[in-house]
């Protein structure tokens, strides 16, 4: 789904959240992507699939990628699904351009 910039002071604080991602990513000793298979309204399925497209996780996966220490994603989709983990090398070699 994109995400829309906005304008003025919506659009400045979007920009700064995305560059502080990398700060984050180097701050943190775990990565979950809570990811439950949700539907909204009659048309908008959310889950790992949607999850993996959003443009702040491709920042995410690349600054995982990029950090100082090697750190899997653990995806937890919730209900009886058991939790996994991922590389962001692997999600990222395979994500459409």
């Amino acid at each position: 789904m994109p995400q829309r910039l906005g304008d003025g002071a919506k659009r400045l604080d979007k920009i700064k959240a995305a560059h502080s991602v990398p700060a984050y990513i180097e701050r943190c000793s775990h990565y979950f992507a809570i990811c439950p298979n949700i539907q909204i309204g009659n048309h908008t399925t959310c889950d790992y699939s949607s999850w993996l497209a959003r443009g702040f996780v491709r920042v995410e996966l690349f600054s995982l990628l990029l950090a100082r220490h090697n750190m899997p994603v653990i995806v937890v989709r919730g209900g009886d699904a058991a939790p996994f983990m991922i590389s962001p090398a692997v999600v990222v070699s395979t994500q459409s351009h």
